[in-house]
């Protein structure tokens, strides 16, 4: 993706997109090709309920907290905005399917005056965005406690037709560990919020 990002420096609240001329891509992982984007900026305030995660992110929105975004959300609150834009897909109903950013998306909604950065694609094949998210979260990887909330997300849409096989093809993780964080996502999600952060939830002691 292109850098020009960071020499904007147009920070006003009302501005939503970026100036015309700045031309914004994605490359595709399985075409090459790049994917047109297009910036735009949500206040704190509206970004819940503005985004909602890829299906086949392993990351769980549900237990992110002020905790587990403690690393970065200083810097948001002192910039009023995440310095790396977060990449979505925009929805036929305006919302933004949040492909890479999902910390920092929660990040934004917890710091008063700042600015979700989004840059978004119009349409992206189900591939593409899967591989996308794949090899976004290196920073903080999502756990296995993330990997089997999202399980649960996806058993509940898939019903019948869920699998171990199957999620273990969504999100791109072996079938060994699919099967482990499955079993920890039957522990009821309230114990989880005893923790500041799930991430101090070692495997052993699950």
């Amino acid at each position: 993706m292109k850098n020009d990002f960071y020499k904007g420096q147009n920070l006003n609240k009302g501005a939503l997109l970026r100036e015309p001329q700045a031309k914004l891509s994605v490359l595709s992982p399985v075409t090459g090709e790049n994917i047109p984007l297009t910036e735009i900026r949500i206040p704190s305030e509206k970004v819940m309920e503005s985004i909602y995660k890829l299906r086949s992110n392993k990351r769980s929105l549900k237990l992110l907290n002020k905790v587990a975004v403690c690393d970065i959300l200083p810097e948001i609150i002192k910039d009023k905005r995440n310095t790396k834009p977060v990449i979505a897909v925009k929805d036929s109903e305006g919302k933004y399917e949040i492909i890479e950013g999902l910390r920092r998306s929660f990040a934004v909604s917890l710091a008063p005056g700042a600015e979700l950065v989004i840059h978004y694609a119009n349409s992206m094949t189900e591939e593409a965005k899967k591989l996308l998210a794949k090899r976004a979260d290196t920073y903080k990887a999502p756990s296995i406690i993330d990997l089997g909330q999202s399980l649960l997300e996806l058993e509940n849409e898939l019903g019948d037709e869920f699998s171990v096989r199957k999620a273990s093809e969504e999100f791109g993780v072996a079938l060994s560990r699919i099967s482990v964080a499955h079993r920890t996502a039957k522990i009821p999600s309230q114990f989880y919020q005893i923790f500041p952060d799930i991430a101090y939830v070692s495997f052993s002691f699950l």
